[in-house]
């Protein structure tokens, strides 16, 4: 792919920042000039700028960067908590990406709902998937688990169920297996635990 050329490019500005239209931006997959923005609105810093660009690798692309922060407030004029949506953000295809390189992710309100599957046309699909290096923390006063199908908790190491006060199972049946039942026949027979626990989930 050569370097683009457009004869209608316009800008105005001075030494502040300026507003150009079907200028070409350069250095992208080092070529020169492969995407003409239509509308570039450029400040004194060369890094700080907002461009919508019209074709090439980005086309119909709106790409907004900024040396500080980022920051958008909404909502001023709504009646109070709840009566509208305040910031809206459609994709009409593909993910949205949220990346702090060097940094934390938070999200605060009043209330968090997570929701996976409620798109159009997503019956089949409906994943919540939280993965974490170290650890994973949930602290809130009560913590509710409802499963309508089933529900299990694995561990490769040790696991630990600790309650200060009561703790209540209720079941119809309930199969206890530690690794004497491997060489102690028991209602289960003499397996493995990892036999046993295979079993119980399905595997073999």
């Amino acid at each position: 792919m050569t370097e683009k050329i457009n004869y209608y490019s316009l800008e105005y500005g001075n030494s502040d920042g300026s507003i150009r239209f079907g200028t070409l931006e350069t250095e992208l997959n080092d070529i020169a000039g492969e995407v003409i923005s239509d509308v570039k609105l450029q400040a004194s810093y060369e890094g700080h700028y907002i461009t919508l660009d019209k074709d090439g690798p980005r086309e119909g692309w709106t790409v907004a960067r900024c040396p500080g922060a980022f920051s958008i407030t909404s909502g001023e004029f709504f009646d109070g908590p709840g009566s509208e949506n305040a910031f809206i953000v459609v994709t009409k295809q593909g993910d949205i990406v949220l990346n702090a390189e060097n940094g934390d992710v938070r999200i605060i309100g009043r209330n968090v709902e997570i929701i996976g599957g409620q798109a159009a046309g997503a019956n089949d699909v409906g994943n919540v998937n939280i993965t974490a290096n170290e650890q994973i923390n949930l602290n809130s006063k009560v913590v509710n688990l409802d499963a309508e199908n089933a529900w299990k908790i694995l561990s490769s190491g040790i696991g630990r169920i600790s309650c200060k006060t009561t703790m209540e199972m209720y079941a119809g049946f309930t199969k206890c297996v530690t690794s004497a039942s491997s060489v102690i026949p028991s209602k289960l027979g003499g397996k493995s635990t990892t036999q046993v626990v295979k079993e119980t989930e399905g595997f073999t």
